[in-house]
């Protein structure tokens, strides 16, 4: 299984319903450019040009967003992102979709047996996340702690049942 998955969560609703808590700040082209380069600097452009086959001058010409010349194109950024470990882009492009990019954790090692347990303990771990909610929110108000607490509950619940559908899938008879 992908150690990450891309989520467009809506959070428009959500932060409706929360009066604007959860500031949501408009993502930019420029922001992604942004991303690219923290990554690219941080793993070394040089070397990194090297991996991806090209000059380390055209790999700074395609992280300019000013340049008109030379552009990333998706299989850079699906290559720099693979190879830098940087789920910057990814990030951005999550906000650009109104949503959040969540990394799962590694569930792959974990035994059928302990699986079907993760299957269980799913409706508890929602339960969780409904009982944090209705209490938080009852007082119309939440606390950057309480917001923690609920992130953290949702994204039990998502990566539970995504490592779910994974390790059912391969158990499909072909």
């Amino acid at each position: 299984m992908a150690d990450s998955v891309f989520l467009a969560l809506p959070v428009s609703e959500l932060n409706q319903k929360l009066n604007g808590a959860l500031p949501m700040r408009e993502a930019r082209t420029r922001d992604f450019y942004l991303a690219a380069q923290a990554a690219s600097h941080e793993a070394g452009v040089d070397q990194l040009a090297e991996q991806l086959g090209c000059a380390p001058s055209t790999l700074y010409n395609k992280l300019n967003p000013n340049d008109e010349t030379a552009k990333l194109t998706a299989e850079d950024i699906i290559r720099i992102t693979r190879l830098t470990g940087s789920s910057a882009m990814a990030e951005v492009m999550a906000r650009i979709a109104g949503g959040v990019f969540y990394r799962l954790p590694d569930l792959s090692k974990i035994p059928d047996a302990e699986l079907f347990d993760l299957i269980l303990d799913e409706g508890s771990m929602t339960g969780d996340f409904h009982s944090h909610l209705r209490k938080f929110l009852d007082d119309r108000r939440l606390e950057a702690a309480e917001f923690a607490r609920l992130e953290q509950d949702i994204c039990a619940v998502i990566s539970g049942w995504v490592e779910i559908k994974a390790r059912l899938e391969t158990m499909v008879a072909s």
